[in-house]
């Protein structure tokens, strides 16, 4: 009777342990899955920018990444790739926006460029992993440093004043 009694004890522990492992195995389950979610999420900040159209101090267009490969009007060969592209000045008379400057700017560097430049010498906006480009071959624009990539064109009909650098030999005399 003894042996039976303990059996049956034995019998009732282990299945509140059977219970116990299977509760403890999905509540592992669902962790690995908040995990593997967690790390299907992406980063903050890390999607492509959108491209924005000022005039002036007003913005006229905002336009998101996945409308990129609706601007293109043409094909332009990069390094040896061809990439669908659109000339800067087809993409601002798109926008109606006009000026006497243009202003190129990208995460990193930004630069001022004339509308007679822009007219004259042909500089490509292009998609390049789901972002956008400057290409130009000009040797005119040498000197100019563009930002490889596009985040921001503001046109403005006054034209911005470079800061002038100080002539060499100068010195402020004190008094």
């Amino acid at each position: 009777m003894l042996f039976v009694c303990s059996f049956a004890a034995c019998k009732k522990s282990e299945q509140p342990s059977e219970q116990g492992k299977q509760q403890q195995q999905q509540q592992n389950g669902e962790m690995r899955a908040s995990e593997a979610a967690k790390k299907k999420k992406p980063k903050k900040g890390a999607g492509p920018a959108a491209l924005q159209i000022y005039q002036e101090d007003k913005l006229v267009a905002t336009i998101p990444a996945d409308e990129y490969a609706g601007l293109t009007t043409t094909n332009v060969k990069v390094d040896g790739v061809e990439y669908k592209a659109i000339l800067l000045t087809d993409l601002l008379k798109k926008y109606n926006v006009t000026g006497k400057t243009v202003t190129l700017k990208g995460p990193a560097k930004e630069s001022s460029i004339t509308w007679e430049q822009a007219a004259a010498n042909p500089i490509y906006v292009y998609v390049f992993k789901n972002r956008l480009q400057i290409y130009n071959d000009s040797k005119a624009l040498e000197t100019v440093k563009l930002p490889t990539v596009l985040v921001r064109i503001t046109a403005a009909e006054k034209p911005v004043a470079a800061t002038p650098a100080p002539a060499k030999g100068t010195k402020k005399r004190s008094t």
